[in-house]
């Protein structure tokens, strides 16, 4: 068994800190009974991050591979891994049950980055949630060297979540209003406490959401004088299709059945004034934002 130890400087995600390993294996099949362990890698929290590897020279040393691998995860918290929910940590199970030999991921707290990243893809349009894709969006800034480092690159973009939680910082906000248009344009500016891993450009028919370092922006394309107020528990609201909005179960069930429609995510919103909300209601202002921005992220 061939065994190596590093020091790393990647980005990561803010979560991972004290306590926490990054796990990934690697196998020459999916099927643990017939499967062997080609490798495993742990990259265990510090400043700078400590990543070991073990990898197998002959099929004997798949037993000490796992050995070692508990050792570190033992000692560990919680377990990060990239797809991990659906095959390593399954796999491992099976294979420490295999040689009677005591499971170190039993009762850890673990984080599944693909899975937790999900609620983000829709805003770079990744083809799939393969590894892959996310380091793309990265370029070749950090030489990743295996998946157990590429995955704790990805996990960086769990900071994602910082653009939908306004901070409580002054907003800069104007109205775009050109002379004869049939749109206006409500913009608001406002900086984050950290920087966000990479730039953001998210364009749909209402919004678009632009960040890069600590500064965000956001646009909100309206009518002459209404703005859509959207409400992320669409199940309860059915769309007025005359009226052109969504109002509560509890409101439509005196409306005639052919007259609405069940509301899906996309039309579930009420229309409010522009003057409601902008200029002199700064309050008001940032309860609208926060608004957009639980509609704006995508729950799994």
């Amino acid at each position: 068994m061939i065994y190596n130890t590093y020091y790393i400087e990647l980005p990561h995600a803010s979560v991972f800190t004290d306590g926490w390993c990054l796990v990934d294996i690697e196998t020459e099949g999916r099927f643990w009974r017939t499967s062997k362990l080609l490798s495993a890698r742990a990259i265990i929290y510090g400043k700078p991050l400590e990543e070991r590897e073990w990898i197998a020279e002959r099929e004997s040393d798949e037993y000490d591979i796992l050995s070692e691998l508990a050792k570190v995860i033992m000692r560990s918290a919680c377990i990060m891994t990239f797809n991990g929910n659906s095959f390593d940590l399954p796999h491992l199970r099976k294979k420490y049950q295999a040689y009677r030999a005591a499971d170190p991921t039993k009762g850890k707290e673990t984080l599944d980055v693909m899975r937790a990243l999900m609620p983000y893809r829709f805003m770079f349009g990744l083809a799939s949630h393969h590894l892959s894709d996310y380091l793309s969006l990265f370029g070749e800034r950090y030489g990743i060297r295996n998946d157990a480092e590429g995955a704790m690159l990805a996990s960086s973009l769990l900071d994602l979540s910082r653009l939908f939680t306004l901070p409580d910082t002054s907003i800069e906000a104007g109205l775009d209003d050109k002379e004869g248009a049939e749109k206006r344009i409500l913009w608001a500016e406002w900086r984050m406490p950290e920087d966000i891993p990479v730039p953001v450009d998210f364009t749909d028919e209402v919004f678009r959401l632009v960040s890069s370092g600590d500064n965000v922006r956001l646009e909100i394309t309206c009518d002459r004088s209404m703005l859509r107020r959207y409400y992320t528990d669409f199940e309860n609201y059915e769309f007025l299709l005359a009226e052109g909005y969504a109002a509560h179960k509890s409101l439509t069930a005196y409306v005639a059945a052919d007259r609405r429609e069940k509301a899906v995510r996309e039309n579930c919103f009420s229309l409010i004034p522009v003057d409601s909300v902008f200029p002199e209601r700064p309050d008001r202002l940032k309860k609208y934002i926060r608004s957009v921005l639980r509609y704006l992220k995508r729950e799994t």
